[in-house]
């Protein structure tokens, strides 16, 4: 599975990140390149109907990054150490659009 983050700030693009999904070592695999990094994995650890948590506590943040469907609308978190050292959470949402 293949995927495209792309951030505008005013119309602005800031960010981009490709992202990808696959097996290694029969293990679903989450692979992000932000900016065209290179790319850091994240190891499926935990999942039910309608989530998935992908994690790599050795990776500075995030180290978890959770995927929820809640009807129509896809739900994101990232967490990690925060500069204080308390985890932070970061949530994002997704909905369907048309056109």
């Amino acid at each position: 599975m293949l995927g495209v983050n792309r951030t505008a700030v005013a119309g602005k693009p800031t960010q981009f990140e490709f992202l990808r999904i696959t097996h290694i070592d029969e293990v679903p695999t989450y692979i992000a390149r932000p900016n065209g990094a290179a790319g850091t994995s994240f190891k499926r650890s935990a999942g039910g109907h309608n989530w998935i948590r992908f994690s790599n506590l050795d990776h500075d943040f995030p180290q978890p990054i959770e995927y929820h469907r809640d009807g129509d609308m896809l739900k994101a978190s990232i967490a990690g150490p925060g500069q204080d050292g308390a985890t932070m959470t970061i949530p994002f949402e997704f909905q369907t659009c048309s056109g």
